[in-house]
């Protein structure tokens, strides 16, 4: 937003040569009401790209005879990276420029560290794994957000977890995906220390959010569970944060409540098919684990009902769409573990898809609500879409099946734009 002072230091001038006010006059309304100095964000970002490109190029002139040069030579180009960021980290502090030059100066420190660090590790063969690598990395970026509290530090550091979590490639560890869990739960602190924009909130949201997803799907896996487990898990949990523990009129709290329906919907119709319940076992080996993954897998699927309890016992009014999902898996997983026919699972499924479909679309249209409208026409539409589309019907019946969720969309964005008027 631009400074509301500018445009009347830009009439100043004007008034003066008018003869309306003095100089001294006009002197004194630009002490009173001082114009904030604008800075643009390109200012910043692009000396970044081009000091990027030149650290590119570089590395490529360097790279053809890398192995030509000696441990001493190489020592010393190794240790430039770092030198630049860190030079250009104490002209920011020292200048006390923009916060966008603060970013950058992290950014920088993280990245000429990451560079020096790889550098010195090849030359001088130090005996560390990728896995410990991302570990000191990760430390690196929290510490560095936290005490400078930086947004961009801490929106990395999720998806440096989360290639920790994975580094060990098809090999399983239980320990590493508790250890990853426990990370970003660490970092929770940071994210109170200061107020940020709706952008940075944004961008920490849909970090966090994805690194933990992928923390509960590995662990699913690593377990030979079904992910519909940890992703019904983290549906619930996510919407308990932001009801329970975050502002509900907040900008995290509105972001997550978003990604908790980008994660919903294909949830709720994939439930809908048979081969998607192929784990029926699910149930058991989470009440019963028997391996370090197996736990892992427990801990990060029952979590979630946990942080909902909390979140109830605070007086947060749950989604009963949300916990109908977690509800519906375990219960399904359940019916499945004791022998119920296969078919019972995703019909229910069906049928809770569209009960919750044909609800928020009620509501929505009651209450203007164009975000319980666009979810009521996710599922409902989504349904036909994804389950009507792929099943042997005759080519009439499918048409008119089309025709009839085309018309139903057309009525209710007509009844929405009536009530709106």
């Amino acid at each position: 937003m631009g400074d509301p002072h500018a445009w009347l230091h830009g009439e100043l001038p004007n008034l003066v040569a008018e003869g309306v006010l003095t100089e001294s006059q006009a002197a004194e309304l630009r002490s009173r009401y001082p114009a904030r100095a604008e800075r643009s964000t390109l200012a910043a970002i692009v000396p970044g790209v081009g000091a990027l490109l030149v650290g590119a190029g570089t590395l490529v002139l360097f790279a053809e005879r890398w192995s030509e040069l000696g441990r001493g030579a190489r020592t010393l180009l190794a240790l430039a990276p770092i030198a630049i960021a860190t030079g250009y980290d104490a002209w920011t502090r020292r200048a006390r420029r923009a916060k966008v030059h603060a970013e950058a100066a992290g950014a920088g420190l993280l990245c000429g560290a990451g560079a020096t660090g790889a550098l010195l590790r090849s030359t001088w063969e130090i005996p560390v794994d990728d896995a410990r690598a991302l570990a000191l990395g990760c430390a690196a970026t929290l510490a560095l957000a936290w005490a400078r509290g930086l947004t961009g530090a801490l929106a990395a550091y999720p998806p440096l977890v989360l290639a920790f979590a994975a580094s060990y490639g098809s090999e399983r560890s239980g320990a590493t995906t508790f250890l990853a869990a426990a990370m970003l739960a660490a970092a929770v602190p940071a994210l109170r220390l200061r107020a940020r924009s709706a952008l940075a909130w944004r961008a920490l949201v849909w970090s966090f959010g994805f690194a933990s997803l992928g923390v509960g799907v590995k662990a699913a896996f690593e377990a030979d569970a079904s992910p519909l487990v940890p992703l019904a898990a983290w549906t619930l949990g996510a919407h308990a944060l932001a009801r329970g523990v975050c502002d509900p009129a907040g900008d995290p709290a509105r972001t997550t409540a978003l990604l908790v329906r980008l994660v919903m919907v294909p949830l709720f119709l994939a439930l809908g098919f048979e081969g998607t319940w192929g784990h029926g076992a699910d149930l058991a080996r989470a009440l019963h684990p028997s391996t370090f993954e197996e736990a892992a897998f427990t801990t990060l699927a029952l979590t979630p009902w946990a942080l909902a309890a909390f979140a109830w016992a605070r007086g947060a009014a749950l989604d009963r769409a949300v916990v109908a999902l977690g509800a519906l898996t375990f219960v399904g997983l359940a019916a499945l573990h004791l022998g119920v026919a296969p078919l019972a699972p995703p019909l229910a499924a069906i049928a809770i898809t569209v009960a919750v479909g044909a609800d928020r679309l009620r509501a929505g249209v009651a209450t203007g609500a164009i975000a319980d409208v666009n979810l009521g026409l996710a599922l409902a539409v989504g349904l036909v879409l994804v389950h009507i589309a792929g099943a042997a019907f005759d080519p009439l019946a499918k048409g008119l099946l089309f025709i009839g969720a085309g018309a139903a969309v057309l009525l209710v964005n007509r009844a929405v734009l009536r009530r709106a008027r």
